[in-house]
């Protein structure tokens, strides 16, 4: 599908503010995913803007996608029509990076005629890059906030020359002035009820819509042959995640090692699939099974398909999660899921996955060794997975986020009557 061309004219009062005839103008920054299309807020960023080019009701759209100076935007895969507004290169003072960047992306939009600017990641505030705070007259901004890890978390994203009281202030104080003069969207109940208590979000202002898999994953033919030849004549865990605190590796490979001394005859192994470099951290909670933990970095979306659909146990017990794509990517492919109950885990897990507490590795282990041991429990896990991530699909997704930005556009309309 293709995008339409703008139609637009100043309302001729001196006040930079743009009138739209026709056409709606939509831009969607993809410049705060430089460095990785391919991580979940990159895939995700992707997934909606071939969703939103899918849709009949998307033709009244103008589409325009910020980039970074010389990054490639390839990967995210943009309707033909879609133009490219280019941000230019930052500098490399962090200070004055982020100065630079609230600069030129305020002047981008303006001279564009932009009517609502949608930032589909999180922002980690104190660093660049971070969506404008104060937008152009005319402008309005949707940002996608995924979770409150810097304040949970405050760990995973540190930012040299600030403690973590300070990074948890300008968190708080960033998402309160983001509920005060634009629209925030989260993905999961549990973030929403996060961002209300901890954050000081406005509910008017905030909308839920959940994710969905990246289509070229769950499209992926089951091909075992793209296997690791140790895992083609065997069982064995699957856990994928980034290695941060939250994703409680510990508990993972603590259940691993506990099921293999419950259960010696199964010979499953575990594979994890991340950056996972910390050597000592295996020795200590699986000393005695470090030999049947394989980690591999860099896998292919066939490969990542493959490592799912044949796996006998989705192995995931995160500490908090915004969402926890994993999980949905794991019940999209038919592989039987055991994760947490925490944060968003039972919105997306649903009544499909057996879900314990996270510092609870005996539960954990109970459950991953009810999936090992019967056949036909875990089919019918397979089956209950398959119908319950239908529910989340990027049509869905595409038309919640076509619902915001015209709600954003009548607020901007409305103040531009009444100026």
């Amino acid at each position: 599908m293709s995008w339409g061309s703008s139609s637009k004219r100043h309302n001729g009062r001196g006040l930079g503010i743009h009138l739209f005839v026709d056409m709606k103008s939509l831009a969607i920054d993809i410049s705060l995913t430089p460095g990785n299309p391919y991580n979940g807020i990159g895939m995700h960023t992707r997934g909606l803007i071939m969703a939103l080019a899918d849709l009949p009701e998307a033709a009244e759209w103008n589409l325009y996608a910020v980039a970074a100076a010389n990054q490639d935007v390839g990967p995210y895969q943009l309707p033909e029509r879609a133009q490219v507004l280019r941000l230019p290169a930052p500098t490399r003072e962090r200070g004055a990076a982020i100065v630079s960047h609230q600069w030129h992306l305020r002047g981008l939009l303006a001279s564009n005629a932009i009517q609502v600017y949608h930032a589909p990641g999180n922002s980690i505030v104190l660093s660049a890059p971070t969506p404008p705070v104060w937008m152009p007259r005319g402008v309005s901004r949707v940002v996608t906030v995924h979770d409150v890890i810097p304040l949970r978390f405050p760990e995973v994203y540190p930012v040299p020359g600030f403690s973590r009281f300070v990074r948890k202030a300008a968190f708080k104080a960033y998402v309160s002035i983001l509920a005060r003069t634009g629209w925030i969207v989260t993905s999961s109940r549990s973030s929403a009820g996060d961002l209300l208590r901890h954050a000081h979000a406005r509910s008017e202002r905030l909308r839920v819509i959940p994710l969905a898999a990246d289509r070229a994953l769950v499209t992926s033919p089951n091909d075992p042959a793209r296997l690791d030849p140790r895992l083609r004549r065997t069982q064995y865990m699957l856990h994928v995640g980034t290695g941060n605190r939250n994703k409680n590796i510990p508990a993972v490979l603590r259940v691993f090692s506990q099921v293999r001394d419950r259960s010696p005859e199964l010979l499953v192994k575990l594979v994890m699939v991340g950056p996972y470099t910390d050597d000592l951290l295996f020795r200590e909670h699986c000393p005695r099974y470090i030999d049947d933990v394989l980690v591999m970095t860099g896998v292919s979306t066939p490969n990542l398909a493959a490592l799912y659909r044949n796996a006998s146990v989705f192995l995931f017990p995160s500490l908090y999660e915004g969402f926890g794509l994993p999980v949905l990517e794991a019940l999209a492919l038919s592989c039987p899921v055991v994760c947490s109950n925490t944060s968003s885990l039972p919105e997306v897990a649903g009544d499909a996955g057996l879900l314990c507490a996270p510092d609870d590795v005996s539960a954990l282990t109970e459950a991953a060794l009810r999936v090992l041991r019967d056949a036909v429990l875990a089919k019918e896990m397979r089956r209950r997975g398959l119908l319950h991530a239908a529910q989340f699909n990027w049509k869905a997704v595409a038309e919640a986020h076509l619902s915001v930005y015209d709600a954003a556009i009548k607020r901007v309309e409305t103040a531009v009557i009444h100026a």
